[in-house]
């Protein structure tokens, strides 16, 4: 079953969730994981790559927007392990979301732990809540992570 993290920041600009959806990332595949981030749209998918692109650590991490659906690659091309899409684009792998869309995407079960980062505006706000209502109502493992006073 999936394990679901909440991440809740104290700002309430999307760069910010952005930027720490970011730092996740980097975290994770430094511990060997796969990462993929759900965006809202094209636009912010691109601004998520940018940030990684910049990003003030000292390596590279690959990265990649999706564009099509995975099945229509072949397997000779590895994937980078950060997989940034949205929409309906599904990952290359099962490892770890990062959800920076403002819903919850619906093939979130397919992933072994989703990471919902909370910013403090009220339509992010209202969508987590309903989100965290429904992950407890079908018994999905809950944690969150208050970081406002952090």
């Amino acid at each position: 079953m999936t394990r679901i993290d909440f991440y809740i920041l104290s700002s309430s600009e999307i760069q910010a969730r952005f930027a720490f959806a970011c730092k996740l990332a980097t975290k994770a595949v430094g511990l060997g994981h796969n990462v993929y981030i759900h965006c809202d749209n094209e636009a912010d998918a691109v601004a998520v790559k940018h940030l990684l692109d910049s990003s003030n650590t000292r390596r590279f991490l690959p990265n990649v927007i999706i564009e099509a659906k995975p099945e229509t690659s072949t397997t000779a091309n590895k994937p980078p392990p950060i997989q940034i899409a949205y929409g309906d684009c599904k990952s290359h792998h099962h490892d770890i979301l990062i959800n920076a869309s403002s819903f919850k995407p619906n093939f979130f079960a397919t992933f072994d732990r989703l990471s919902e980062v909370v910013i403090q505006a009220d339509t992010i706000l209202k969508a987590t809540r309903d989100s965290y209502r429904f992950y407890q109502s079908r018994n999905y493992p809950l944690h969150r992570h208050d970081l406002r006073s952090a």
